[in-house]
């Protein structure tokens, strides 16, 4: 049940009765209200009561609502890319309050609680349509980085009318208004179908906390930076900076070291049969909005595809400590968009550690679930 869209904190009250009353009387159906994103104004977030003592920023506006609403769900909207390149403002930031805020409810709780994200499929108010696979991708393989467990599309359908406020194109999405099916949809299904094929084994584990890295270390700058003090074990109401790289590796259980040649995210999980063993999400956050890519489909032709995965692949290598007998790479597979051909098996690639190490090729706009074997 779809309670509520992008309420603002006056209605968290109405919210939670309207929670209880469904619990009592659906108990069988689950209710939950999606969010505003991190770049909504002060006023859409807190309508009159904005300004007040815990009332300043989108971080309290994700924990008033956990406060008062103590949802079973937590659910967001974030549609970041600008149709002219770039981003609006805290994607990141945005992926690491609410999960961090939802492991709060699932310590409070004991029990788990979902966290669904509506991602841009289409172009609307100025963002960007789909141009490319990894348009679709960068956004969903990276919100998984952040144990996102659900995602949903905004939209499957056009709206009827081409043009929005401001007289800003309104594009096709997955179908266009007549019907028929895009390339966005052949992205979206693609994911899909990649993500479906390791889900089983992703689900089995709880996220932990996430950092981002870059070929300088613990140093970024531009959306990257935007996580500063939302990494590692985070107390969402003391944030306390992001730490330099030697204390920020010392946030993960089984990795000592971390080097890329591109922007990543590193996310560590937890099972949740045996929490000593982890897991890792990592993604190739690479700016996907770079004139590079603004103009041309990846699979425009095999020479343009091999060109730009070679430029923005991320070379990456992680260093395990001794008790890692090997290491399950869970990687999307390598059929193209729009292929009749589906993997309904998870792609695995097993690497045995070289003094410790594992290295591997992330293509751009994508993710692996690393899985660490451990030994007897």
């Amino acid at each position: 049940i779809f309670g509520c869209d992008e309420p603002d904190a006056t209605k968290c009250e109405a919210i939670a009765a309207a929670q209880d009353w469904f619990e009592d009387n659906y108990p069988e159906y689950e209710f939950y209200v999606n969010l505003l994103p991190e770049y909504a104004t002060n006023e859409q977030l807190f309508g009159k009561l904005n300004g007040q003592e815990g009332y300043e920023s989108y971080a309290d506006h994700v924990a008033r609502f956990c406060e008062i609403v103590n949802p079973y769900i937590m659910s967001y909207d974030h549609y970041c890319l600008k149709e002219a390149g770039g981003y609006f403002n805290g994607f990141f930031q945005n992926l690491a309050i609410v999960a961090n805020n939802t492991k709060l409810l699932e310590e409070a709780y004991n029990w788990e609680v979902p966290f669904y994200i509506y991602l841009q499929s289409m172009g609307f108010e100025f963002k960007s349509q789909m141009k490319t696979y990894e348009h679709w991708s960068w956004q969903v393989y990276n919100s998984l980085a952040f144990g996102v467990t659900g995602v949903q599309t905004f939209n499957y359908w056009p709206h009827m009318a081409d043009k929005g406020n401001g007289n800003a194109t309104i594009t096709d999405a997955l179908v266009n208004r007549q019907g028929e099916k895009t390339d966005a949809y052949d992205y979206v299904k693609k994911t899909i179908d990649d993500i479906r094929a390791m889900e089983t084994v992703y689900l089995s584990y709880d996220w932990e906390h996430t950092s981002a890295w870059t070929k300088e270390g613990a140093s970024r700058s531009g959306l990257l930076s935007a996580l500063n003090g939302w990494e590692g074990y985070v107390d969402v109401n003391d944030q306390n900076g992001n730490g330099n790289t030697t204390e920020r590796l010392n946030w993960y259980t089984d990795i000592s070291k971390i080097t890329t040649d591109q922007e990543i995210l590193v996310g560590e999980f937890s099972n949740r049969e045996k929490e000593a063993n982890k897991a890792y999400f990592v993604s190739n956050a690479s700016d996907i909005q770079t004139p590079a890519l603004m103009g041309a489909s990846m699979y425009a032709s095999k020479e343009n595809a091999k060109n730009i995965a070679k430029t923005y692949a991320a070379n990456i290598s992680l260093t395990f400590g001794n008790n890692v007998e090997s290491v399950k790479l869970y990687k999307p597979s390598s059929t193209k968009p729009g292929s009749t051909k589906v993997d309904a098996d998870a792609v695995i690639e097993v690497k045995t550690p070289v003094n410790g190490t594992v290295s591997f090729t992330i293509p751009l706009g994508e993710g692996f679930f690393v899985v660490p074997v451990y030994k007897a």
